[in-house]
């Protein structure tokens, strides 16, 4: 649940959120498929919506020193799939 001042939307009223009231316009509300997150294994799986979805906020390496972007842009998250 997304609480305002003066509405509450849902996950799934998440896009109405974000359009109605401008807000969150770089988030995503996805699963991020991670690999194992029972075995703490937070990197980004191939089809992860994180990947290519982050902002350059002047990190220049991941938790592992994999520089970033690998790609287009950064991914999202403290690991960038190689």
């Amino acid at each position: 649940m997304i609480r305002t001042q003066s509405q509450a939307f849902t996950m799934s009223q998440f896009d109405l959120f974000q359009n109605t009231l401008n807000k969150a316009k770089h988030s995503i509300a996805k699963d991020p498929l991670l690999v194992n997150i029972a075995e703490n294994d937070l990197r980004l799986k191939q089809q992860s919506p994180c990947i290519d979805a982050g902002e350059n906020i002047g990190l220049e390496k991941d938790i592992e020193d994999n520089s970033i972007p690998q790609r287009t842009t950064a991914d999202i998250g403290a690991y960038e799939l190689p």
